[in-house]
């Protein structure tokens, strides 16, 4: 098992809650990408290597970022409307709903 990181280690590899700084970015990007702001192309390509590396952080981004963007729409609609079947089908809307159009954009 290998020997986690501490505070007493140099400051090129921090761990934060348990993750490294390659993982905390592959995770960061994935949000980001929920968001359509990510582009791996912008990436230098040791970067590009390193998120290959932690893909399974990335993706546990996006569900993050979705997540995120489904419960904020839910809960303005729901404010708003008093609708809580509508808030409920804008979670269905905004979280498959950008899987199955694919808005995403490149640059």
């Amino acid at each position: 098992m290998p020997d986690k990181t501490t505070l007493l280690d140099p400051p090129g590899t921090p761990a934060i809650l348990g993750l490294t700084a390659e993982e905390y970015h592959a995770l960061w990007y994935g949000i980001l990408d929920t968001f359509g702001r990510f582009y791996e192309t912008d990436l230098l390509p040791e970067e590009q290597a390193a998120l290959k590396a932690r893909k399974h952080y990335f993706w546990a981004g996006q569900l993050i970022g979705a997540g995120f963007r489904a419960s904020t729409g839910a809960a303005i609609i729901y404010l708003t409307t008093g609708n809580l079947t509508g808030a409920l089908i804008s979670v269905l809307l905004l979280v498959a709903g950008d899987q199955y159009l694919g808005t995403k954009k490149t640059p």
